[in-house]
């Protein structure tokens, strides 16, 4: 009787278990299955911080503009787009990201606007030495973008198998297609204090172009910026001029970094490397090397981007800096 009563029960209880993964599985079924069919909507991925800049800052970049900024997170931290329009008396469209990017994503965002305007343009190019140095983008963040611009979604080939089975099961389907068009996402750590959810991040953007970081520097003892140029940015910077409008004029930019990080000859250095990114780029290419290689280790939030006072100081600084190679 024993055995009996155990078999009884572990059928049943398989028959408990099988019950929902049935209707999970069925669920799965018609989501894949919807999406493949095109009943779904395209997917606004906002459920990250990276997420939901890269989505919002690829929809702005629908709008035309005359003059497009470009960049890493330097460019999105460091500069207030509309500051920066006001000191200009041009609109300019902040479209900065990140530096685990491929230049050409950042010639993608700007030749997007650009050829929706009527009037020659002008790219501002803003990046880091950390990004010159850096010897190659993240696969995964490249992918991520690929994605938001085609609306696709894919998974990273490195995720977890969490993330794997989310997937598969079309829960990421759910979530960026449906679920992000009817409430926002919270944001973590320093940032999700700052702003919140997705929805503020986006509203951030919009009225001011740029984020701030709310984090605060510490400097890093030893710690030493030498200003090299990865050769690997050569091919991809001399595709830029062909990726953009033909009478584009670019403007090319390295944003500062902390007193306490400055390697010996930093500010010859930069020289040289504006020097060769506009070599490689071409045509119609200026620097600006007026901006400052080096401001206080007080001036930062971070390695790489600026507090909100010295944001405010670096955008005066980069309007003087475009109005003196604009009027050569």
């Amino acid at each position: 009787m024993k055995s009996h009563e155990f078999q009884f029960q572990a059928k049943e209880a398989a028959a408990e278990i099988l019950r929902p993964l049935l209707v999970v599985l069925a669920i799965a079924a018609w989501v894949r299955g919807s999406d493949a069919m095109g009943l779904l909507p395209s997917p606004r991925a906002l459920s990250t911080l990276e997420e939901t800049i890269l989505t919002r800052q690829w929809e702005r970049s629908q709008k035309a503009s005359e003059m497009v900024l470009v960049g890493d997170s330097s460019a999105l931290m460091d500069v207030s787009g509309s500051q920066l329009s006001r000191e200009l008396g041009v609109e300019t469209l902040q479209l900065g990201s990140f530096s685990l990017l491929q230049p050409a994503d950042f010639a993608v965002l700007a030749s997007n606007s650009l050829h929706r305007s009527t009037q020659p343009g002008t790219v501002l190019l803003l990046v880091h030495p950390e990004f010159l140095a850096r010897p190659a983008g993240d696969p995964a963040m490249v992918s991520k973008f690929r994605c938001i611009r085609e609306g696709t979604t894919t998974v990273d080939p490195e995720a977890d198998w969490g993330e794997r089975a989310a997937h598969g099961l079309g829960l990421t389907h759910v979530r960026d297609r449906l679920e992000s068009r009817w409430h926002a996402f919270p944001m973590k750590g320093a940032y999700g204090v700052r702003y919140g959810f997705s929805d503020q991040v986006i509203s951030a953007l919009d009225r001011d172009g740029g984020l701030v970081d709310p984090n605060r520097y510490r400097p890093k003892p030893g710690s030493r910026v030498s200003m090299n140029v990865s050769p690997r940015l050569e091919v991809p910077f001399r595709a830029w001029r062909k990726a953009l409008p033909e009478s584009t004029r670019i403007l090319v930019g390295i944003t500062p970094v902390p007193e306490s990080e400055a390697g010996p000859e930093l500010g010859t250095r930069r020289d040289q490397a504006l020097q060769t990114l506009v070599e490689w780029i071409g045509g119609n290419t200026q620097g600006l090397s007026s901006l400052p290689t080096r401001l206080p280790d007080t001036d930062f939030a971070s390695s790489t981007h600026l507090t909100e006072n010295a944001r405010e100081a670096f955008t005066r600084q980069l309007a003087q800096a475009i109005r003196a190679v604009r009027s050569k």
